[in-house]
């Protein structure tokens, strides 16, 4: 927890790989540095401190997800940080004060899930998304439940990750969530209240809703827009040649 004493020196950092999204502007806050980590040596943003650093890993999520879940613990000199994930924009920089000072009922902060109640519902609602699509969730889950996990435990957004870096037992929880990840899947609402679960520990919640707030904004992924767009306009092009070839043999 926070102890008394002089400010503590605060980051807000994220994470893009595999050319995921691009950094989104944010509310001025003086004295709180931005930091983004990711694998492309060319992306610049005048908001952000560009941190060029080689996935670890192939698959472009989990590349990003080292940084959130572990990559903390690169973050010497810092007393606090705030983790937005890439599709998040800041819109007033109070938000970091305000979430910073729930620290005080624990090392770690976030946001309850706004719209299901344990990893049982995440777990059918995650099953019908194309970027989970041949994972194994359910056999994840179905083993959670054997280790004797139930539904009472919660269910957390983890776009949002307020920390105090100065309680190393974050570093024990974060190696935990991430083994999860590398074992299962990288759906990381799915792991994390197994994970907290397992380490009998418990984050403050922050009694705002993730999604509406006045502070942030969640984007869609860039990426799977554009792969979105791909997909209507081939599907469009592809109608259209339809279309014209039966207009074509009417004609004749």
């Amino acid at each position: 927890m926070v102890a008394s004493g002089p400010t503590p020196r605060r980051v807000v950092y994220t994470a893009i790989y595999g050319g995921f999204d691009r950094p989104k502007p944010h509310a001025a806050l003086p004295g709180v540095d931005f930091l983004c980590f990711t694998d492309n040596p060319n992306l610049s943003h005048p908001d952000w401190e560009v941190c060029y650093e080689p996935s670890r890993y192939p698959h472009p999520r989990m590349a990003a997800k080292f940084h959130k879940l572990v990559g903390h613990e690169r973050l010497a000199g810092y007393d606090q940080s705030v983790w937005i994930d890439g599709s998040v924009e800041l819109h007033d920089g109070h938000f970091v004060e305000l979430a910073t000072s729930y620290l005080r009922h624990s090392s770690l902060a976030m946001f309850a899930h706004p719209w299901r109640c344990d990893i049982f519902q995440e777990l059918d609602a995650s099953l019908k998304l194309e970027k989970y699509k041949g994972l194994p969730l359910r056999e994840q889950v179905e083993y959670y439940h054997k280790q004797g996990f139930n539904s009472d435990n919660g269910l957390y957004h983890c776009g949002v990750l307020i920390r105090d870096l100065r309680d190393p037992f974050l570093t024990t929880l974060g190696q935990a969530w991430m083994q999860e990840n590398l074992d299962w899947t990288y759906q990381d609402q799915i792991s994390f209240p197994y994970v907290i679960w397992r380490h009998d520990f418990r984050p403050a919640v922050l009694p705002y809703p993730a999604i509406g707030n006045r502070w942030i904004e969640w984007h869609p992924h860039e990426r799977e827009e554009r792969r979105k767009k791909t997909l209507f306009s081939r599907t469009r092009d592809e109608l259209l040649r339809f279309h014209q070839r039966m207009a074509n043999a009417r004609s004749r």
